[in-house]
């Protein structure tokens, strides 16, 4: 999982890389848009990261792994006193970003199924 976001004069918005297992190439989105294709993953990551300014790029405060053992409720109760709802978390333009009203703590999530997405079309390593 290799996104970053990043504040901008329209927002916020959301760079990723992403292995496209059908051209077997990382590729970098931008706001939705590919803006190019890379045999190395390491090379994507630099490029997307230099195309912003550092104090641009939000640094979430902690990220949670969301499922139904572990809903985003309970966690956010344990991390911030208060359950996830509108009139205590802000959602933040449409991201996987929330923020905490009153302490403006901002959380990054991310459910087990778009992990298990992500990863089934990553490419294995060979060993050598």
């Amino acid at each position: 999982m290799n996104a970053i976001f990043v504040n901008t004069q329209d927002g916020i918005i959301k760079a990723d890389v992403i292995y496209n297992p059908f051209w077997k190439k990382f590729q970098l989105y931008i706001d939705g848009s590919l803006y190019g294709e890379y045999n190395e993953e390491e090379i994507a990551i630099e490029d997307r990261d230099k195309s912003f300014s550092e104090e641009n790029i939000i640094k979430p405060d902690c990220t949670l792994l969301i499922s139904t053992e572990s809903p985003l409720s309970n966690q956010c109760k344990a991390i911030a006193g208060d359950s996830y709802n509108t009139g205590d978390f802000e959602d933040l333009y449409k991201t996987t970003l929330i923020k905490h009203r009153k302490t403006g703590l901002v959380i990054r999530t991310i459910s087990k199924s778009e992990i298990r997405e992500h990863l089934a079309d990553y490419p294995k390593k060979e060993n050598k």
